[in-house]
C-alpha cells in the first residue's frame, strides 16, 4: 500500500456522479487515479485471500468484496471507499454479518470486526426491518460464548496497541461513538444487553492515511481473523434461526430459504416453492398475490407472483444458497428457468456451452477431457476470477459492458473465454489467468467459436470494425 495511491480518495471525494464514466459519457478520472483505485483494490483482496489461506477450516470462510470495476468504478461513480470482508459461509441469511472486515477510504485504513452495523446504513425500508429482526439474533448468538473464550480473545488484542471499540464502522478519533466503549468486555455487554436493536459494535483497528506504508496489512488481517474466527463460526444461523425469522415476518426471501432448507427431492421446480409458501406460510402468500397478481388475462400478464417467486429464487442462486443447499442448474426441458438462467449466472456463462468454459472444480490445473456435447475440461472458478479481476467485466472484443446496460441485473456477468485452444494442451498444463483467459460477452463468445478454427481477439476485433 503507497501513501501516493491513498490520494485518490481525497482527490475525488466531492467528484460529480459517473466520474469514472459510463457508455456515451466518458468519465474524468485519469487512467493514472483509475490504477491507484484498482492497487489498492487489489491489495484488499489479496490480503483477504492470504487471510483465509492462513485459516485451518479455509472452506468455511468466503470473501465478501465490494462491486469494484477497474476501468468504470463502483458503476461508474468514484468508490468513497472500498472494502473487503470475510464472512462465515451461511451469514448470508444474516446481512453478511459479523464480519472481519477492511475499509479504505479518505479517513485511512480501517481493519476490524463488526458485529452488525446500524440501520441507518440502509436506505432500503426492508433492509432496515430485516436488520431489526437479525441483529438480536446476531448478538444473542455472539454472547453465548464462554467467558473463557471472551477472556482468550481479550488477551490476544491487548498483545497489541491501537484497539478502538466503536459503536460501528467508519469512524475516526473525534466522530461520535469512536472508542465509546472501554474494552471487549464493555462490548459484549452491550450487545448481550439489547439496549439497540439497530446494529453496533465494531473492534477495530485505524491508520490514518500518512500511516499507510508502516501497515503490514496481510499480518493484521490475519491476527484479526484469527483473533475472531470463533465469533464467526458461532453467530452462523441455524435451520431454525431461519424458521424464527420467517415466522416473524422478515420477508418472503427468508421464508423460501426456510421452504428450500427443508426440501428432500433432487429437483424442485417453482411450483413447488409457490405450494409449500401457501401451505406454510398462507399470510405471506396472500400478501404477494395481492401485490403481484396470479396471472392471466389483465391480472399481471407480465410480472406475476410466481415470477416473483422465480426471481426472489434467482437472486439465492446469486449468492450461492442453492448451490449450497445441494440444488444446480435444472437441465434444458425441466424446472425452473429461472434457476436455469441464474444457476449458470452464478458462474458468469450462459446456457450455452462452451469447449472454453471455465467450470467449476477444486483444481486449478487445465486439461482432464471428459466427453459430453462437447469437450469441458475440469477447471477452478478461480481462474475466471483472477482473469476478471484483472480485465474486469467489459468484453475484450466489443466493449459491451451488461451492468451500463441493463443496471443492476447485468452486474457481474461475462464470460470468459480461453485464448488457446484447450484440446491442444497437454494434461500438466496450468492456466495463467492474465496470459490465457480474457472477457468477452456471449454474442463474441460465440463468434470466436463459429468455425472449426477458433479466431483471435484480434480477428474477432478486426471483422467488427470492418
Amino acid at each position: 500500500m503507497k501513501v501516493a495511491d491513498w490520494r485518490v480518495f481525497s482527490t475525488w471525494k466531492n467528484a460529480d456522479e459517473y466520474a469514472f464514466g459510463r457508455k456515451g459519457q466518458p468519465g474524468i478520472i485519469p487512467l493514472e487515479d483509475k490504477e491507484a483505485y484498482w492497487r489498492i483494490y487489489q491489495g484488499l483482496l489479496n490480503a483477504a485471500e492470504k487471510a483465509i489461506n492462513s485459516q485451518a477450516d479455509t472452506d468455511s470462510l468466503f470473501i465478501r468484496p465490494k462491486a469494484f470495476s477497474r476501468e468504470r468504478g463502483a458503476r461508474g461513480h468514484r468508490p468513497k471507499d472500498l472494502w473487503v470482508s470475510i464472512c462465515h459461509r451461511g451469514s448470508e441469511d444474516f446481512g453478511y454479518f459479523p464480519q472481519v472486515y477492511m475499509i479504505a477510504s479518505d479517513r485511512g485504513l480501517e481493519i476490524g470486526f463488526a458485529a452488525s452495523i446500524p440501520e441507518s446504513d440502509y436506505s432500503d425500508t426492508e433492509a432496515k426491518k430485516r436488520n431489526r429482526l437479525i441483529v438480536p439474533l446476531i448478538n444473542k448468538k455472539l454472547t453465548s460464548g464462554t467467558n473463557f473464550e471472551l477472556s482468550n480473545i481479550e488477551k490476544s488484542i491487548n498483545k497489541y496497541n491501537g484497539w478502538n471499540f466503536n459503536y460501528t464502522t467508519r469512524l475516526i478519533s473525534g466522530m461520535k461513538g469512536f472508542d465509546i466503549f472501554s474494552d471487549i468486555t464493555s462490548v459484549f455487554n452491550f450487545l448481550q444487553s439489547n439496549l439497540d436493536v439497530t446494529g453496533a459494535g465494531s473492534i477495530c483497528k485505524v491508520w490514518n492515511p500518512t500511516e499507510i506504508e508502516s501497515v503490514d496489512l496481510t499480518h493484521e488481517l490475519q491476527f484479526t481473523l484469527r483473533t475472531f474466527f470463533p465469533l464467526l463460526q458461532r453467530a452462523a444461523p441455524t435451520a431454525e434461526d431461519l424458521e424464527l425469522l420467517s415466522k416473524q415476518g422478515l420477508s418472503e426471501e427468508n421464508a423460501i430459504r426456510s421452504i428450500l432448507s427443508k426440501l428432500k427431492q433432487p429437483k424442485f421446480h417453482t411450483m413447488d416453492v409457490v405450494d409449500a409458501l401457501t401451505a406454510n406460510y398462507p399470510e405471506l402468500w396472500s400478501e404477494i398475490l395481492q401485490k403481484y397478481g396470479s396471472g392471466g388475462a389483465g391480472n399481471g400478464r407480465h410480472y406475476t407472483s410466481f415470477t416473483h417467486i422465480s426471481k426472489q429464487l434467482g437472486k439465492l442462486v446469486k449468492v450461492g444458497v442453492i448451490k449450497k443447499l445441494g440444488y444446480d442448474a435444472a437441465p434444458q426441458g425441466f424446472g425452473n428457468p429461472e434457476i436455469m438462467y441464474w444457476s449458470r449466472l452464478n458462474l458468469g456463462i450462459s446456457n450455452i456451452e462452451y469447449p472454453d468454459d471455465v467450470s467449476p472444480s477444486p483444481l486449478y490445473p487445465e486439461g482432464s477431457v471428459k466427453q459430453v456435447t462437447v469437450n469441458s475440461y475440469e477447471r477452478n472458478p478461480k481462474a475466471r476470477q483472477d482473469c476478471i479481476n484483472h480485465y474486469g467485466y467489459r468484453c475484450c472484443v466489443c466493449d459491451f459492458d451488461f451492468e451500463n446496460r441493463y443496471g443492476s441485473l447485468g452486474a457481474s456477468f461475462i464470460h470468459v473465454h480461453h485464448i488457446y485452444p484447450l484440446a491442444s494442451l497437454g494434461e500438466k498444463y496450468h492456466v495463467d489467468p492474465i496470459k490465457d483467459l480474457r472477457p468477452v460477452c456471449p454474442n463474441c463468445h460465440a463468434m470466436l467459436h463459429r468455425k472449426k478454427e477458433v479466431l483471435s481477439i484480434e480477428e474477432l476485433k478486426a471483422k467488427l470494425q470492418n
